[in-house]
């Protein structure tokens, strides 16, 4: 019995069934997760990337409305947007009627704005920011010395604010006869051309313009992901008269 026992101790561990390798099947499960989860990796990032450039580009349009209201108080007058063949520079120099008033580009260089590209300001998806200013009695807002010469109350065409292309009973987004100046971006998809109706609004050199959220190219209405901003005239006026140039 003892030796039994001593022989049982003493005996060689089996061997181990070598482990076995993968399946196809456990193969192809573990390449979709991986590729599913690279897949919401690569939305993520393209979301938040959208959402910063988004974010830079509502503040470029801000910064351009303060240098627009900085230019008013220096020169008394707002500045003519600049053509694309200007150089960034406002068209005509020196204001009064303006080459492009109600469909132009903001004059980086006339405003003297930082990190321009050939004077023009770029939005976030490297295109130039539009602006427009309103022509309002004889172009008032645009030549030196006449908003204070003429005083301001309503202006009559102003620019508009409208939530759609029609610009409708109900669809004016603004306080009638109040904006004097539009800035916006042409957004992600940097269309000039081929534009549903809203879009094409903004381009359309008159005194309307659109502005609300978002759209995909296949919502109703069309595809919108342009960006605007304004100047309304009491923020003109109330900046210009407490910095003592009206």
């Amino acid at each position: 019995m003892t030796e039994w026992r001593s022989s049982r101790r003493n005996a060689a561990p089996r061997p181990r069934r070598a482990a076995q390798g993968f399946t196809l099947t456990e193969l192809a499960i573990a390449f979709v997760i991986i590729a599913i989860a690279l897949g919401g990796l690569a939305l993520t990032l393209s979301a938040q990337n959208e959402a910063r450039q988004f974010s830079e580009t509502q503040a470029r349009l801000e910064t351009a409305r303060e240098a627009l209201i900085g230019f008013a108080i220096r020169n008394g007058r707002l500045p003519c947007p600049a053509t694309a063949a200007s150089n960034g520079l406002e068209a005509p120099a020196g204001g009064g009627a303006c080459t492009a008033s109600l469909n132009g580009y903001l004059p980086g260089a006339s405003l003297g704005l930082a990190g321009v590209s050939n004077g023009y300001l770029l939005d976030a998806w490297d295109v130039p920011i539009r602006y427009a200013v309103t022509n309002w009695s004889t172009n008032t807002f645009t030549t030196s010395g006449q908003v204070a010469a003429k005083g301001v109350t309503a202006l009559n065409p102003p620019l508009r604010i409208c939530s759609a292309a029609a610009c409708g009973s109900g669809q004016v987004l603004t306080a009638p006869d109040t904006v004097v100046a539009v800035l916006y971006s042409l957004g992600k998809n940097r269309l000039a051309t081929g534009l549903a109706a809203d879009e094409a609004q903004n381009q359309n050199g008159d005194n309307d313009f659109v502005s609300h959220e978002p759209r995909p190219a296949g919502g109703g209405g069309g595809e919108f992901d342009d960006l605007v901003t304004w100047l309304p005239l009491n923020i003109l006026v109330n900046r210009m008269v407490t910095a003592g140039a009206l």
